[in-house]
């Protein structure tokens, strides 16, 4: 697995992105050349093409053409949910997923704000015994901030109450636990990015399968030839070439085991996830400035209500070690407290 940073510094040379959880390296030669072929075409709108692509679709999750609405990213998602189930309250997680609650915010929408709680970000009891049958729950499993995936006890607890849920399957391909089942059915929804694990982030193209008759409400909310020519031949060719997807997959794991070891061997608190990032707990307050200084982005956690945390994406082992030897310039004293102390003086 090898790769570049992305954008280009003010100073010494090109930034290395840590802080938007993208790939690492872009789409294999393969598919590269299926959307370069594609751009041929851009004349024509993509009526054939959408409907092939939706039958391929539909093969890959052994679900109906009729079930499937291909979208913009989870963003369009949450706003076609959200306009059609105008009726219901909207559920999310605390810390959890931002971009659920910014969709929120922009149609002036309030919502409910399922507790995470301790250091295992175990949903809230209290908060799960309040969810009613007027609640629509969206759900990121394996979640995005804290990484940790949903129980299938949990799930269906969830479901059992509430009146409708979308899980949220965006950083499966990176779980190496065993995700609970989350089939669709009646007010019951399920969405997968091809931004992380598919190397597509740029094209914002993702697929929401749920119930064939709200699928066609959603799908009468969307614009005429909503997703590219482009964007339809990435998502065709990226399911053709799965398995180099899989294995890339595969090599990102490894290499969360291997940047969260070593982040422990220098004294961080460093959680494991269930996604393709990394995760800082107790974060000396200064990290966020000292690596933008050097070049290194990562994401101050407190945008998603876990501040004191730091979220790491997982790169190429080369930038990995790049990113290690700074920390280890920047704070080699062991003891997270005297990190803390040193940088809040």
């Amino acid at each position: 697995m090898t790769g570049t940073g992305t954008g280009t510094g003010t100073g010494t040379g090109p930034i290395l992105r840590f802080d938007l959880n993208e790939s690492p390296v872009g789409p294999p030669e393969a598919v590269a050349q299926r959307i370069a072929a594609a751009a041929r075409e851009a004349h024509t709108y993509p009526l054939a093409l959408t409907e092939r692509v939706l039958e391929r679709v539909a093969a890959h999750f052994g679900v109906d053409a009729e079930e499937v609405l291909i979208s913009q990213g989870i963003d369009e998602c949450v706003d076609r949910l959200v306009v059609h189930f105008a009726d219901m309250r909207f559920v999310a997680t605390e810390p959890g997923f931002n971009g659920y609650w910014d969709r929120l915010a922009i149609l002036k929408r309030e919502g409910f704000r399922l507790r995470r709680e301790g250091s295992s970000f175990t949903l809230a009891p209290g908060d799960l015994a309040a969810l009613q049958p007027a609640d629509f729950v969206l759900l990121a499993d394996p979640d995005n901030p804290t990484g940790v995936v949903t129980s299938a006890r949990t799930l269906a607890d969830i479901e059992g109450r509430c009146g409708a849920v979308l899980v949220d399957r965006t950083y499966a391909d990176y779980a190496d636990e065993g995700l609970a089942p989350a089939p669709i059915g009646p007010r019951r929804f399920r969405f997968h990015s091809l931004s992380k694990s598919f190397a597509l982030a740029g094209l914002r193209v993702g697929v929401l399968l749920g119930p064939k008759v709200a699928i066609a409400a959603l799908r009468a909310q969307q614009w005429f030839c909503s997703t590219s020519s482009l964007s339809l031949v990435a998502l065709e060719a990226a399911l053709d070439h799965r398995e180099l997807f899989a294995a890339r997959s595969r090599a990102v794991i490894g290499e969360r085991r291997r940047l969260v070891a070593s982040l422990c061997e220098l004294g961080f608190d460093a959680r494991d996830t269930q996604t393709n990032f990394v995760l800082v707990a107790q974060a000396p307050p200064s990290m966020v400035v000292q690596l933008r200084a050097q070049g290194m982005l990562v994401k101050d956690m407190s945008c998603c209500g876990l501040p004191g945390h730091v979220r790491i994406g997982v790169r190429t082992p080369p930038d990995n070690q790049a990113l290690l030897a700074q920390l280890a310039r920047l704070y080699p004293r062991a003891g997270r407290a005297e990190w803390i102390q040193a940088s809040a003086s």
